[in-house]
């Protein structure tokens, strides 16, 4: 099988969970007092999609403002992205706009989905119009996640890391239509006769 390494980053304010998600989806894991990212964490995924095996190499950004000089390094070639907001600070989801500009800047064909997350909790600060109006607007996926139940984690992991796939699949299926579609031209009216030497 071929197998490929695909670069996914997390974005989102500092606090909203973004270490937590990934180790929940990863370890199965979840601590009430995790310190927060000051760099940069890394994880590995194999995912199988249509029988090609992809090794998702995904990243934990710091989200603190004092650390954005650095983000640009991390999701310069992001294949995909999941954006990380908390549902219960709605300025958190505000920021979502700052990361989806900032990171389509460097790649306007990212695959991008919003995760708002601590759903488990019973505040919820954001209503549903305003998330509803700003994906439909960008044409991205929101889905709500829980770090601590593990609610909806799968499902935006399968979801931008499918959508990666379909993605290169398609590129890659374009470039061989194309291969494919390359004629030689044969000139049927030169003399084939030998040329005589001395």
């Amino acid at each position: 099988m071929n197998k490929n390494y695909i670069k996914i980053v997390l974005l989102g304010d500092g606090r909203v969970g973004k270490t937590s998600i990934l180790n929940r989806y990863i370890n199965n894991t979840f601590n009430e007092n995790q310190e927060m990212t000051v760099n940069c964490s890394y994880y590995q995924k194999d995912l199988e999609f249509d029988g090609v095996k992809y090794t998702f190499c995904l990243w934990d950004t710091a989200g603190q403002e004092k650390f954005n000089a650095l983000t640009n390094i991390y999701y310069r070639d992001a294949k995909g992205a999941i954006l990380v907001y908390d549902v219960t600070i709605k300025e958190t989801f505000q920021k979502v706009e700052k990361w989806y500009d900032e990171l389509t800047v460097f790649n306007s064909d990212t695959v991008i989905v919003v995760a708002g997350n601590k759903i488990d909790m019973k505040k919820v600060d954001i209503d549903n119009n305003t998330i509803d109006e700003f994906t439909k607007e960008k044409n991205i996926n929101h889905i709500f996640t829980s770090a601590k139940t593990g609610e909806g984690l799968e499902d935006v992991f399968y979801l931008v890391c499918k959508n990666i796939a379909n993605k290169m699949n398609s590129e890659l299926s374009k470039k061989l239509s194309v291969k494919k579609g390359i004629k030689l031209q044969i000139d049927e009216n030169k003399d084939d006769k030998k040329d005589s030497c001395c």
